[in-house]
């Protein structure tokens, strides 16, 4: 799948579920806002203005915030193979709850590897990033430890470093695009707060439900590609050992 494949089909999953795909987002969302509104005592509606990726801090928060997403929307995804219509929520969010404490755990190890890279080298971080993209998928749906983990998403990605950053690239950009109109949208409704924290709660389910469809995507992209390069790499070993 190319890039353009990839959006592609986000927006067709959004078109086709897009209320499941909300109930499955918005309970990481809202549990997220309140670990903000605890941690730093910011309520929706009384912070900053805007939405997500308007400050380092909710840009932080996204990095961990889609993954987690991501990871229920890979179950949801799986859930969806073959010539099935509907999506059973309860038992895609039943799958995502019993890996969502490794999910946060390897991804919060990624991150922290990311801004190290970022910190002292930048290339590296970026490298990093890439490599780890698809992380929190591979935990989700392989169910593996940290180290596998880790090492198995670095495999995905091998060979596919610029299309995943293109990928990642655009998300970000159409986000951006999204956060944007978010901000300005909620300055109009800046007198009231109720309306404010309703619009920013919008605004960010959109931003971040859109990255991780992307990311769960992705992953089962990565997967196809792996799939065509170890059967071409099989067939050339036939055709050699014939030859012999």
């Amino acid at each position: 799948m190319s890039v353009r494949d990839i959006i592609l089909a986000v927006l067709t999953l959004c078109r086709r579920y897009p209320v499941r795909l909300v109930g499955l987002a918005l309970p990481v969302i809202l549990v997220y806002d309140a670990v903000v509104l605890v941690g730093i005592g910011r309520p929706l509606g009384q912070g900053h203005g805007s939405v997500a990726l308007y400050s380092p801090y909710d840009a932080l928060g996204l990095s961990i915030l889609a993954p987690v997403i991501s990871s229920l929307f890979v179950h949801a995804i799986v859930s969806l193979g073959g010539e099935r219509r509907s999506l059973p929520l309860g038992r895609v969010a039943r799958a995502g709850v019993r890996t969502l404490p490794a999910v946060l755990l390897v991804e919060s190890v990624a991150n922290f590897g990311i801004i190290i890279g970022f910190l002292f080298f930048f290339v590296p971080g970026v490298v990093l990033l890439l490599r780890w993209s698809v992380v929190a998928q591979v935990v989700a749906r392989e169910r593996v430890g940290l180290r596998d983990a880790l090492r198995l998403s670095g495999d995905l990605v091998s060979g596919h470093y610029l299309h995943v950053f293109l990928l990642m690239l655009v998300v970000t950009a159409l986000s951006a695009v999204v956060a944007a109109v978010g901000g300005g949208v909620m300055s109009i409704a800046a007198g009231s707060v109720i309306g404010t924290a309703t619009l920013e709660l919008v605004f960010e389910t959109v931003i971040a439900s859109f990255g991780a469809l992307a990311l769960a995507v992705l992953y089962f992209d990565l997967h196809a590609r792996q799939s065509v390069l170890t059967n071409r790499a099989g067939t050339l070993e036939d055709g050699a050992g014939s030859a012999a």
